[in-house]
């Protein structure tokens, strides 16, 4: 259906690199703006419409000294690395219905929290609820999602870490699960949504 109706994207994981770096120009040039890109589903139904696909702009990237500078564009050239392997992987079109998957699940998962939280309120806290820690809702789990399909399908291949040092991806991916495990036991509710839903992509796609 994607590819004949031309609904999928060559390359996407570039547009969403272009995003996170847009998304880091609006924090450096305009930060009060940058808050109305955080993915609220209590601003979303007051008509901010664009806050459903504007947290794919948020970012960890940080490019306000020389080391920052260089982990950045480190994770930047990692993340495109693993999209163009993903992609080269699924294909084209299964790699957009993995990302638009991965999109959905993110913002439903947010929005029926959002709406847990609403039927839980009483009437005066439910005319000023929001979701506090919509700030941390961003792309990187989505980004991580991608690397662990492609370790869970190439676990021995490897990868050159600061360009010096080869690694298996499959110890990559191990560490990276001891990571996300402590992440859901210390992080907040936002973070654990988002996490949560890349991994229910992921097992969809393998199972």
């Amino acid at each position: 259906f994607l590819k004949k109706k031309n609904l999928y994207i060559t390359n996407p994981t570039i547009y969403l690199i272009i995003f996170m770096i847009i998304g880091y120009s609006i924090k450096i040039i305009l930060p009060n703006f940058y808050a109305k890109l955080f993915l609220d589903p209590s601003f979303v139904i007051k008509g901010e419409i664009w806050r459903i696909f504007s947290w794919l702009m948020l970012t960890s990237l940080d490019f306000t000294s020389l080391t920052n500078i260089f982990y950045s564009a480190l994770a930047i050239l990692f993340f495109y690395f693993i999209g163009r392997n993903v992609e080269r992987e699924l294909g084209t079109i299964k790699y957009n219905i993995f990302l638009q998957n991965a999109i959905f699940l993110t913002i439903s998962g947010h929005f029926l929290y959002f709406l847990l939280l609403l039927v839980n309120a009483n009437e005066m806290t439910r005319t000023y609820l929001t979701l506090t820690n919509s700030i941390n809702i961003n792309n990187t789990p989505i980004f991580m999602s991608m690397f662990m399909l492609w370790a869970i399908a190439n676990p021995n291949s490897h990868i050159r870490l600061y360009f010096l040092i080869p690694i298996k991806i499959k110890y990559m991916a191990i560490l990276y699960v001891i990571i996300t495990i402590y992440d859901l036991i210390t992080k907040d509710t936002g973070t654990r949504i988002t996490i949560i839903c890349a991994a229910i992509n992921l097992l969809i796609f393998f199972f």
